[in-house]
């Protein structure tokens, strides 16, 4: 049976260095787990105030954390669900999870070029054209997985991890999405499109299991 866990990090100050985003990560991350109660065995793998071992601080590299949180949970577990602070679940994660198991990835189309969000630096280093870029839609960073059994999985893992240490992070309004949303595109992988699973908490449609929204 597949190991499943989703993935948060919550550190004061970790929101474009403001020293007042601590009520919205630390209650985010509270209304998360109170939301999981329902089904306590989906486990979270979280750090509060500390960032993944040898993660780079936010300030460093932005949203770096993510992948290095996810390459620590991927130590002992399988399936691997990155969820933003300003996510919650009104239902069972689980068709999220089992998307995941047969696709060997999820992520959410958010039906917008990703072109915009990229530096000319940013997509130098990730080996791509104005042209690609303009072509790549946004999958959102907020709430994408991966199951580490499959090839799909460790692909998109690997060059997420690369991305995240070659500096492209920094160059790129959405940080990790820019290389996310490259690497769903060239490896022909199909995302969910919004609304879907997850879905924006105002407008949110019978099939979402989990709800975003700003804090």
């Amino acid at each position: 049976m597949a190991r499943r866990c989703i993935v948060n990090v919550s550190v004061e100050g970790m929101i474009n260095g403001a020293s007042n985003c601590r009520p919205y990560v630390t209650v985010g991350l509270k209304r998360l787990r109170e939301s999981l109660k329902q089904w306590p065995d989906v486990r979270v793998e979280s750090w509060v105030d500390v960032w993944p071992a040898g993660s780079p601080t936010e300030a460093e590299m932005p949203r770096a954390f993510k992948v290095y949180a996810m390459e620590h949970a991927a130590k002992d577990r399988d399936v691997l669900l990155w969820v933003d602070s300003s996510m919650w679940f009104i239902k069972d994660p689980a068709p999220v999870f089992e998307w995941i198991e047969e696709r060997g990835f999820y992520g959410l189309d958010w039906n917008h070029p990703i072109g915009d969000k990229l530096s000319d630096e940013a997509v130098e280093r990730c080996e791509s054209s104005r042209l690609e870029v303009g072509l790549t839609n946004l999958v959102l960073g907020g709430f994408w997985g991966v199951d580490m059994r499959t090839e799909v999985g460790r692909q998109v893992m690997a060059y997420m991890g690369r991305k995240a240490r070659d500096g492209s992070f920094a160059g790129t309004n959405g940080r990790d999405e820019g290389p996310l949303s490259l690497a769903v595109r060239r490896m022909g992988i199909e995302p969910d499109v919004i609304p879907g699973l997850v879905a924006p908490h105002n407008g949110g449609g019978n099939r979402a299991v989990a709800l975003f929204c700003g804090l």
